[in-house]
């Protein structure tokens, strides 16, 4: 009974280390603040009765997470409200999120502006790659190798570059493949806006008045940003940034993340779990070594 109890104990945290290992290790989390999916602090939404009652909340960012898969990395990020709440995702009717994930990874021919003018916004640092967000499985990847003006450029939807719902998340995984490897160092620009086919680079426009398609509380100069909300730690910090343009000056935005490069908790629990199995195996098998020469 003991040395099944051993066994037990030794084959239970080897399951333990291949759980923990399956879910990936996570590279960066990041919470953002709720209920700021407003610009720069003014920002109203559009009023046609198609948007619905709580659009604020499905544009809300409340979260974002990359995780290294192995031989993907899944971007995940989680909105206060389900982003399907008004219209299936993929489904007949209007959609709502716009979302621009930008990589900054160090490499050389970087670039401070948009790929694409749309979001009406420039960056403090220049970004590498970019993974374009929007429903209809029109989402896309870009370098800044890709000219913005050729409208086939850019890696579309495939099975290695997939975009799915889970509750209130939206979920993206990416062959490394295709996005390369994402590190510690890797600093990340999240912008959600909303999407407008006919819009400049698919952002529907925050205009200085409120109508039924646009937003109001910005301009109508096409210098504010057609951005609702960013990864930031605090809300004032997003409004800040976003309403530092001004007329002939875009909005200068800062990245987050890039501040550690250690191994993470997950590494960490992975590689004591299987220590701790091996040694446990390795007791028990002298264990039984010992029984046989008695």
């Amino acid at each position: 009974m003991k040395k099944f109890s051993v066994l037990l104990a030794v084959l239970m945290l080897l399951l333990l280390t291949v759980s923990v290992y399956a879910q990936g290790e996570v590279i960066f989390e990041m919470a953002d603040p709720t209920g700021d999916a407003k610009g720069d602090g003014n920002y109203t939404h559009p009023k046609a009765g198609d948007f619905g009652d709580r659009v604020a909340e499905m544009l809300d960012l409340t979260n974002f997470k990359v995780t290294d898969l192995g031989n993907k990395v899944e971007f995940r990020l989680s909105f206060a409200l389900e982003p399907n709440y008004v219209n299936p995702w993929g489904g007949i009717g209007i959609n709502f999120h716009r979302i621009d994930i930008y990589l900054v990874t160090g490499e050389e021919g970087g670039k401070t502006e948009t790929f694409r003018e749309g979001a009406f916004v420039k960056f403090a640092e220049p970004w590498n790659k970019l993974i374009k967000v929007l429903d209809w499985n029109q989402s896309k990847i870009f370098t800044t190798a890709d000219d913005p003006a050729d409208e086939d450029a850019g890696i579309e939807v495939s099975n290695d570059f997939t975009v799915k719902l889970e509750g209130k998340d939206i979920v993206v995984t990416v062959a490394k493949s295709i996005i390369g490897e994402i590190d510690g160092s890797t600093k990340y620009y999240v912008l959600v806006g909303h999407q407008d086919g006919f819009g400049p680079d698919n952002y529907r426009s925050v205009a200085e008045v409120a109508g039924e398609w646009n937003g109001g509380g910005g301009d109508d100069t096409n210098f504010n940003p057609n951005v609702y909300d960013m990864l930031a730690e605090t809300a004032d910090e997003q409004y800040k940034q976003l309403g530092s343009w001004e007329i002939g000056k875009l909005a200068v935005i800062k990245p987050v993340g890039g501040k550690s490069s250690g191994t993470s908790t997950t590494t960490i629990v992975v590689t004591s779990a299987a220590v701790v199995a091996a040694g446990g195996a390795a007791a028990y098998f002298f264990m039984l070594k010992g029984k046989k020469a008695a």
